[in-house]
């Protein structure tokens, strides 16, 4: 069963950055008596510039037109003697006979996944019937050099899905893992303090001016937001407009406990809506009573399975228990293909079917161990270093220990500070507001998004001066939920200065339940 909470181990999902404009240089060299009357001069980089190429990903079966290409930026410009450090892009052209002039351009999630990797997923977006469509992997992800992931973690993702110990055990696993990785990654040249997202949105900025896009349209979900957001706060240049979707707003701890209260949140929503359907609750009855008969019955008799190891081609033995459960709930959340059958699922569980973890397993645990470990730990420990409250998650735990797995092993509290990144400059935490920016901006969520909770996707909106569109049967990125948020999304990127008509959404609902 996917565990998100492996996957970023000592991270949350949202980055952060080590300076205010990420452009700060070294000193220069003056005499005593003129040092007061002086300011620093910023490094002079080269002009960024696209380097065309082969595609590092296949593209046999993306029947588009793709070009890719490089282009090189400071690994941190907030070291003036910093080394060059490379970005692979890839721009999915639209067959369209009259293709817009501003393309789209993804910002992934994670932080630490690769965009490239899912090349032909993107490649049949309905964004490229009017609009080019822009990929790149964010410095220390993919196909972009360095690649900061963590083998070792990926090893030992798969080591604590064969166990049954205490998540507290596990949990050292990873952490073992991870002071293994970020030895070998520096010892390989990589300066840590670079890979934030403040320096992240500069990117961004580069690869415009290095394609020769005058404008261009950030879609930014999950932490992709959090890089829009400092993006708009900094680097404003060329923003034709911005979708804000399913927020990672900069003002909130995204550790442990922060997961813990939004699995809870989340899972009500899920428990509420069934109370109120009532074939759902003639059926199923108390949904958390379902759930928690189905989990003590996996702490009791473990199911062991294998799965397919990708990137080796081995099987691995898995076995999951109770905990694992509530972690796999809290990750089918996101899908809002999946939520409607959460109820089945959770009954046919309980009563000894156990299927559907076959299923789910296939997938996610291959997902887990997918992430750029190095650059997920390295963005949320810089972003989150004044937020972090390590001494909140044991009472935490002792308050709810069904969400065990789900709150140790995703706590930067207690490891950002051996990962040991600078933290982001005073500023990078607040929120955003209109009188900053005036870049055209839409902003939506889920109603059972179980890592970004709409009331933070509410409170960025508010501080921006907009309405938030929360749609009622979206889980994690409400605007590929359904055709009525992809028409209000694409209705907005024909003109950025009209509010979208958003009467489609009176036609939504909640999950009809299976």
């Amino acid at each position: 069963m996917r565990k998100a909470w492996v996957a970023v181990a000592i991270a949350g999902l949202v980055a952060a950055g080590c300076s205010s404009d990420g452009s700060d240089g070294a000193a220069g060299t003056t005499a005593p008596d003129e040092a007061a009357a002086t300011t620093t001069a910023p490094p002079e980089w080269p002009e960024p510039r696209f380097v065309e190429g082969d595609c590092p990903m296949p593209t046999d079966a993306v029947e588009l037109e793709v070009t890719c290409g490089t282009v090189q930026v400071p690994e941190d410009r907030t070291n003036g003697d910093s080394r060059l450090i490379t970005l692979a892009v890839a721009r999915i052209h639209s067959a369209a006979d009259d293709v817009a002039p501003d393309p789209v351009v993804q910002l992934e999630g994670g932080p630490g996944f690769s965009s490239l990797e899912d090349v032909e997923g993107y490649a049949r977006s309905s964004i490229l019937d009017r609009r080019d469509y822009i990929l790149w992997d964010q410095r220390g992800t993919g196909f972009s050099d360095p690649n900061l992931d963590c083998t070792e973690t990926n090893d030992a993702v798969w080591d604590v899905f064969a166990t049954t110990d205490a998540a507290v055990d596990e949990y050292a696993r990873i952490e073992d893992s991870l002071r293994a990785c970020r030895a070998r990654i520096t010892d390989d040249g990589a300066h840590l303090d670079g890979y934030d997202t403040t320096q992240n949105a500069a990117d961004l900025a580069d690869l415009r001016v290095a394609l020769g896009i005058d404008e261009w349209n950030l879609r930014g979900v999950s932490y992709g937001s959090a890089l829009a957001i400092e993006t708009m706060r900094n680097h404003p240049e060329g923003l034709r407009s911005v979708l804000l979707d399913s927020v990672v707003p900069p003002d909130a701890p995204f550790g442990a406990v922060g997961r813990g209260e939004s699995a809870l949140r989340a899972f009500g929503e899920l428990f509420d809506a069934c109370a109120a359907d009532a074939d759902c609750a003639a059926t199923y009855g108390d949904l958390q009573e379902l759930f928690t008969a189905a989990a003590d019955r996996l702490d009791a008799d473990p199911h062991e399975t294998s799965v397919l190891d990708p990137k080796t081609g081995n099987e691995r033995q898995v076995a999951i228990t109770g905990r694992d459960l509530w972690a796999g709930l809290f990750n089918a959340l996101y899908d809002e293909t999946l939520i409607p059958a959460l109820p089945a699922a959770g009954k046919a569980i309980a009563g000894g079917d156990n299927a559907i973890i076959d299923l789910i397993a296939e997938d996610g645990i291959p997902f887990a161990a997918g992430q750029h470990e190095g650059m997920t730990a390295s963005v949320s420990c810089a972003d989150r270093a004044a937020l972090l409250d390590p001494d909140s998650v044991e009472p935490f735990v002792a308050e709810h220990p069904e969400l065990e797995a789900l709150v140790y092993l995703t706590v930067p509290e207690t490891g950002c500070e051996e990962w040991d990144v600078a933290p982001a400059e005073p500023g990078f935490n607040d929120l955003l507001t209109a009188e900053e920016t005036d870049v055209p901006v839409l902003v939506m969520a889920g109603r059972f998004d179980p890592i970004t909770p709409p009331e933070g996707s509410a409170r960025v909106a508010e501080a921006l001066g907009k309405d938030l569109l929360l749609f009622p049967n979206a889980g994690h990125g409400a605007v590929t939920s359904s055709e009525c948020a992809r028409d209000i999304w694409f209705a907005f990127l024909d003109d950025p200065s009209v509010d979208p008509d958003t009467s489609c959404m009176d036609e939504l609902g909640p999950p009809e339940f299976t």
